[in-house]
């Protein structure tokens, strides 16, 4: 038996990983074949990704040549977590994603298969490739932390005031912020500076940056200011959270002068998404790791099920308006799906791929 999954609004994605650990280590008796179809109106979404699956490649290719513990594989691992919910980055995350847009562009633009896995329709193509040159282009650089350091910090302090407001007004106890066993570090450093900080035993942030680290627990005056700095000074802002075009467009729009929520996309507590990816997974053994770390397991464990389904596993990924594209799926609409068939063994074959679905999951933002 076949089984197909559509993703209508895939998001940041979240269901389509835990869907693919949990189907790596699901009896083979139970389905012969793996197809998910992914959705997204916004070309930023799917970007990410194919940023990710990029790195899980990458991952695999470590693990399988110098082993899951390599210096190598964890740094990808990583990379990946902070690429999937830190606000910002060290240096070595954003050389690595840079490395990523540029074959991934490549790809995209002579025709040529990301993974065997992995088919990105024809007419998705051109705006996905616009979104990963925005990210690799110079208006990356605008992005220097500062701005958005600054605005997330004055909007969480925002919200916090709100939600302690409404709880008053309730009669509810006050919200506590989301602390994991491990993670009490992560929450300091992200109410102080924004940031996930990197695992001690990595050198990622650099030689100064445990210095830093441990004056703000130390809670040494101005040491909260001195981390801003060397974030700012240091760190780069995740792109795959900025929709660079949109904001042009905002940005140049007079009515809108002074209004900042392009930068909405930002306002998240990457604890609570940690929360939301791993609360199924049982604890890690030993001293709980922070949340890069942890994360960073939670991409590999998925990076292991790819490995384990890779010879029946499809993945279509497709930009557009749901109800326009499911329209187009039910009625043979896509080109690309009435081709015919391929030479045997040929993957992906899009005319084999799916137009009826054994699960939907619809985005619950309409």
């Amino acid at each position: 038996m076949d089984l197909s999954y559509l993703y209508c609004g895939v998001g940041d994605a979240r269901h389509l990983y835990t869907t693919l650990l949990v189907a790596g280590s699901a009896p083979r008796k139970f389905f012969q074949a793996l197809q998910l179809t992914i959705i997204d109106l916004k070309a930023q979404a799917l970007a990410k990704v194919l940023v990710l699956f990029d790195l899980v490649d990458a991952y695999n290719k470590h693990k399988q040549s110098e082993g899951a513990a390599s210096d190598a594989a964890l740094s990808v691992a990583r990379s990946m977590a902070y690429i999937f919910a830190g606000h910002f980055y060290p240096s070595s995350v954003h050389n690595a994603i840079q490395s990523t847009l540029t074959s991934l562009i490549e790809k995209l633009e002579k025709g040529q298969p990301i993974l065997p896995w992995l088919y990105v329709a024809e007419v998705s193509r051109e705006p996905i490739i616009a979104t990963l040159k925005e990210w690799k282009g110079p208006s990356v650089d605008a992005h220097n932390p500062k701005e958005p350091i600054d605005w997330l910090k004055h909007h969480i302090r925002e919200k916090d005031s709100h939600e302690m407001l409404s709880a008053l007004q309730m009669g509810y106890d006050i919200p506590k912020p989301s602390v994991p066993s491990g993670c009490e570090d992560d929450r300091l450093f992200f109410d102080n500076a924004c940031i996930l900080p990197p695992p001690k035993t990595s050198d990622m942030g650099g030689d100064e940056l445990p210095q830093l680290l441990d004056a703000v627990k130390s809670k040494l005056a101005s040491a909260s200011s001195t981390l801003v700095d060397h974030v700012r000074q240091h760190w780069k802002a995740n792109v795959t959270l900025f929709d660079l075009a949109w904001e042009k467009q905002w940005k140049s729009n007079p009515a809108l002068k002074g209004d900042d929520e392009y930068l909405s996309g930002l306002l998240f507590d990457p604890l609570d998404v940690l929360g939301m990816v791993v609360g199924d997974l049982p604890p890690p053994k030993g001293p709980s790791p922070g949340v890069i770390d942890r994360l960073g397991m939670y991409f590999a464990k998925v990076a292991d099920s790819i490995t384990e389904l890779s010879s029946i596993l499809t993945i279509e990924v497709i930009h557009g308006e749901v109800a326009d594209i499911m329209e187009k799926l039910t009625y043979d609409c896509f080109d690309y799906r009435l081709k015919a068939p391929g030479a045997a063994g040929t993957r992906p074959d899009p005319s084999k791929f799916h137009k009826k679905f054994d699960h939907i999951h619809l985005s619950n933002i309409p």
